[in-house]
């Protein structure tokens, strides 16, 4: 059987996307972790996919769900046209405001991309008159968006910017059960 696709019969997965190549866009892995219980609790798979960057996080997964059958890490396994094939067939996608999310929006997979203000409307969120009905965005307005991620207030290089990290897990988890309906 496919590694992520499974066999037949068994249940869909969500794919949680949550590199950047930018620390600061990425929202708490930890908070990832946590939404992966919550999606887990409703009777879906989950998958990890990352790069070979996010090695550490990659080690956070096997850590917290160990063999589970439930929960299927990808990080820095699988290559770009595997990636896409995970989009495709995933049944709702969370990710970060990366390239993978890109892909997920315009492939058409629901997809909820979690946005920082650096670049407000000019990447993302889509305008509503283009936006396909399957891409949904959230973000924590600021003053300082369109800041073009050159934050005054992050803490340090490696700190997500206060536009993602304020983004809170309920905030996200009110959207996402939307496209994860209880099976």
């Amino acid at each position: 059987p496919h590694p992520v696709r499974g066999e037949e019969g068994d249940a869909p997965y969500v794919l949680f996307n949550f590199g950047s190549n930018e620390p600061g866009r990425k929202w708490p892995f930890t908070r990832f972790l946590d939404m992966a219980e919550r999606v887990r609790e409703r009777g879906y798979r989950v998958v990890f996919a990352g790069g070979p960057r996010e090695k550490n996080e990659s080690a956070q997964v096997d850590a917290r769900f160990g063999a589970d059958p439930l929960v299927i890490n990808m990080v820095g396994r699988d290559t770009l046209p595997q990636l896409l094939d995970m989009i495709r067939h995933a049944h709702a996608i969370l990710t970060t405001e990366t390239g993978p999310g890109h892909f997920a929006c315009v492939m058409g997979a629901p997809t909820l991309m979690i946005c920082g203000g650096g670049h407000d409307i000019t990447f993302v969120p889509f305008p509503d008159e283009i936006r396909p009905q399957t891409a949904h965005f959230i973000n924590y307005p600021m003053e300082c968006y369109h800041c073009l991620w050159r934050c005054p207030l992050r803490a340090g290089p490696k700190d997500s910017f206060p536009c993602v990290a304020n983004i809170t897990q309920d905030a996200v988890w009110e959207e996402f059960e939307k496209l994860v309906p209880v099976r």
